[in-house]
């Protein structure tokens, strides 16, 4: 995923000629700030939809191709589930 370039307003300094307040500056890094949270949560959101639908395709794919496949390894899970339900019980 190409990473976006957003211009940071860190590097503005407010002096005598530009007229912005600090203040108005303070304003404008929050702002700033809240919106690269809200880009970080849509990109997160939407990786994890990628995410289940590329997981959903797999599941179906071998589903559909090799259903024995889910068998075995649900078969080769066994063991693991046996060993760690009994160390939790004594535990």
């Amino acid at each position: 995923m190409a990473s976006r370039w957003v211009p940071s307003l860190s590097s503005a300094r407010p002096n005598s000629t530009s007229g912005i307040s600090r203040a108005a500056q303070d304003k404008l890094q929050r702002a700033n700030a809240a919106t690269m949270c809200g880009y970080q949560l849509v990109t997160n959101l939407l990786t994890q939809l990628q995410n289940a639908v590329t997981l959903l395709a797999l599941v179906a794919g071998l589903v559909f191709f090799v259903p024995w496949l889910i068998v075995l390894l649900l078969v080769a899970l066994l063991p693991t589930l046996l060993v760690e339900a009994h160390f939790a019980a004594a535990h």
